[in-house]
């Protein structure tokens, strides 16, 4: 069994890409492809990551054993997850080793990472007025400051806790000395540029 695993970045499209995925289940399956319901019939999976973040192992065993088990006996070979919030692997690549250790007992062969691309400036830009939305007020110079000496900005509220990469060499060759699957790259433009959002990804 081989599981695809689209982690955003953020603002780079993924929510239309999961409504597209989540309206088309039922052709995915005839495709060999499997994107699971999860909880309240969302879109997103971003409960895994969630629940990833807080370490409930019983939870994503739970779920992952669910899907495989499901996969099999729709008779396909792929299984798509999709949430912007596996982000945060980036800057905290340590949590993926234990996350794939998992996925390999439960008998998933194969782990691919997917993961999109913005300008730094417009990936900057665009979270601003985002988490701007989500009432959690930043300094914009302030903010900027902190992308440049670190490579990443963090930020919350009372309830989430976000950290953004955007030195994406250093963050992405650090996940690259954690995984044992695979990691592909693609730029945002590329990404929403065909007949539809994802479909390069979904082709391949």
């Amino acid at each position: 069994m081989k599981i695809i695993i689209h982690m955003g970045l953020h603002k780079t499209g993924s929510t239309s890409f999961q409504n597209f995925l989540h309206s088309n289940r039922k052709a995915l399956i005839n495709f060999g492809i499997l994107y699971p319901d999860i909880d309240n019939n969302e879109e997103s999976h971003w409960q895994l990551p969630n629940q990833l973040i807080r370490n409930n192992w019983t939870y994503l065993e739970n779920y992952l054993r669910n899907i495989i088990t499901f996969a099999k006996q729709e008779k396909v070979n792929t299984i798509f997850i999709s949430s912007e919030d596996f982000a945060i692997l980036l800057t905290e690549s340590f949590r993926v080793s234990e996350f794939e250790n998992l996925l390999f007992t439960l008998g998933y062969k194969e782990i691919h990472w997917e993961c999109v691309l913005r300008n730094q400036w417009d990936y900057f830009n665009s979270l601003y007025a985002e988490m701007s939305k989500h009432k959690i007020c930043l300094n914009y110079a302030s903010a900027g400051e902190e992308i440049i000496n670190f490579g990443e900005i963090s930020m919350g509220n009372d309830f989430s806790r976000y950290r953004f990469a955007f030195d994406y060499d250093f963050f992405i060759n650090k996940l690259l000395e954690e995984i044992n699957g695979s990691l592909s790259v693609s730029s945002f433009e590329d990404f929403i540029s065909k007949d539809f959002i994802g479909e390069d990804l979904l082709n391949k």
